[in-house]
């Protein structure tokens, strides 16, 4: 009689083991990975209406393939004009993408004043140079960091 009592056990072990890897093995299948997010520039522009603290004002389109939403704690990188650093910034504002959703974000950047007049130096010896700001940086989300390098035409 021990034995049978054992045996029926044994069996109803072996039958959930075997359930619940049936069970984690579909609900693994359904899982998926998170999508990295879309990121391009709207538009750059500097803004020199104190000329003792110029800034950079970026507007980033930032779009979620992903279903669910993806939290952004920050994005920080530099603005580079040729190969002059010309801003650096940080954004620690947090910012809710929704699922497949889209947001506009704007940066504010410090423009370095001697980079600046580099530049602007730069642009009056080389007129025909191409005019372009590329925009390099971090995306921080609660899930994971994305880089990103965009460049904006300026002329």
């Amino acid at each position: 009689m021990a034995n049978k009592k054992n045996t029926g056990k044994i069996v109803l072990g072996v039958a959930a083991v075997i359930a619940a890897g049936l069970i984690i093995k579909n609900l693994a299948g359904k899982k998926k990975s998170l999508e990295y997010l879309d990121f391009s520039l709207s538009s750059v522009k500097a803004n020199f209406s104190s000329i003792f603290s110029p800034v950079l004002t970026i507007v980033a389109n930032i779009s979620n393939p992903n279903a669910a939403p993806v939290p952004i704690k920050g994005i920080f990188g530099k603005a580079v004009y040729g190969s002059t650093p010309i801003a650096t910034f940080q954004n620690n504002t947090p910012v809710d993408i929704g699922g497949r959703t889209s947001s506009q974000v704007t940066i504010t950047a410090k423009l370095s004043s001697l980079s600046l007049v580099a530049s602007i130096l730069n642009i009056i010896k080389n007129p025909n140079a191409k005019k372009e700001v590329t925009v390099n940086g971090m995306l921080q989300t609660g899930l994971f960091e994305q880089e990103f390098s965009l460049t904006q035409n300026l002329s």
